[in-house]
């Protein structure tokens, strides 16, 4: 049965125990209430909460510190999940949230691209990898969007709609103890414009029944 989504101590159990290090809601300000995080840096209005989640209007952004994901690299599994949706397509692309950015170009994100239309998860490791996924459709009802990485077998699949599908082996040299970045990317670039919320951090790799249960 799909669990309501809320902020109730209940929820948050829950989800710490299937291994949940981070969740910002969204929906009234912009603190994980986990271990209680806060942006290290924002740009443009990212003041704008409802029940629908962050509005991002195109020109705004948040940074979480690294010293929050320097556990995530590659001989750990993760899983990254939002809800959002979209109000206006990219002129070239969105970063919905990204990390990873080191001394060499190195990034772990999910991005929508006007060209083809399409959602994609992209992992650079020494060589730029592309997990595909299909169109997303303008001001719809909320989809859960994300990724998994499994380091039993360093794959990564995309989650579009809930579901996991597509996937991506990649090599050792994943950096981590970088900044997470959700709107944007770390050049303060590829804005995104429309709603987040739900922003989840999990310390595994989650299977497709226990993101159904999210």
């Amino acid at each position: 049965m799909k669990r309501v989504h809320n902020t109730t101590e209940s929820y948050i159990d829950y989800l710490k125990s299937l291994g949940c290090v981070f969740y910002v809601p969204l929906t009234q300000d912009n603190n994980d209430i986990i271990k209680d995080i806060q942006p290290s840096q924002s740009i443009g209005d990212v003041s704008i909460h409802s029940d629908s989640g962050l509005y991002l209007n195109g020109n705004s952004s948040l940074m979480y510190d690294a010293s929050a994901f320097s556990w995530m690299g590659y001989s750990q599994s993760f899983t990254v999940l939002c809800d959002f949706n979209i109000t206006a397509l990219p002129s070239d692309y969105y970063k919905f949230f990204i990390w990873g950015i080191g001394t060499s170009p190195v990034e772990k994100s999910l991005s929508y691209a006007r060209s083809g239309n399409t959602l994609y998860c992209s992992i650079c490791d020494g060589r730029w990898n592309n997990v595909l996924g299909s169109a997303c459709t303008l001001n719809t009802q909320y989809n859960k969007m994300g990724l998994v990485y499994d380091s039993t077998n360093h794959r990564f699949s995309i989650i579009q709609n809930g579901v996991i599908s597509g996937s991506q082996g990649v090599n050792n040299n994943l950096q981590n103890n970088q900044s997470l970045y959700i709107g944007s990317n770390y050049l303060r670039a590829s804005f995104v414009r429309g709603n987040i919320r739900n922003f989840m951090v999990f310390d595994r790799a989650l299977t497709q029944e226990l993101i159904n249960g999210l």
